[in-house]
């Protein structure tokens, strides 16, 4: 066998050996910034007695909820389902990427989803998903 057969022998063995890291989802901490913003401003929408807000609620396919049934999620497994939830969605088919995500629960049946760092321009996309992170609206924001 020749040495050059050899050699791509090896570095086949190699390429195929060599492990792909897996793509990592966190969640921003409950106390950020980014966090606490986004989750002000569904508290609001889900509270909200004005016509326009019941309006924009139905519309995001929320339901009416108090403010203390809304809550940060910060738990590794949610905020996976979160951000492959929101990849498919945003980049299907394509590789998945690391993401730091927001997710917000209200209630127990909806979640509010954003990537901060992914932008169009200067706006983001939020997501509303059911309890099993299936999409029911999109906005930008």
């Amino acid at each position: 066998m020749s040495r050059l057969a050899i050699a791509l022998a090896l570095s086949l063995v190699a390429f195929v050996a060599h492990e792909v890291p897996a793509q990592t989802y966190s969640c921003f901490s409950s106390t950020s910034e980014t966090t606490l913003g986004l989750r002000d401003d569904v508290i609001a929408l889900v509270t909200g007695t004005d016509v326009r807000v019941i309006a924009k609620r139905d519309t995001l396919k929320l339901l009416a909820a108090s403010a203390s049934q809304v809550s940060v999620i910060t738990q590794t497994n949610k905020c996976k389902s979160a951000g492959e939830s929101y990849h498919s969605v945003l980049q299907p088919g394509s590789p998945q990427i690391s993401r730091s995500m927001v997710v917000i629960k209200i209630a127990n049946n909806r979640y509010v989803i954003t990537d901060p760092a992914e932008r169009q321009g200067e706006f983001g996309t939020v997501m509303i998903t059911d309890s099993n992170f299936n999409v029911l609206a999109m906005m930008s924001l």
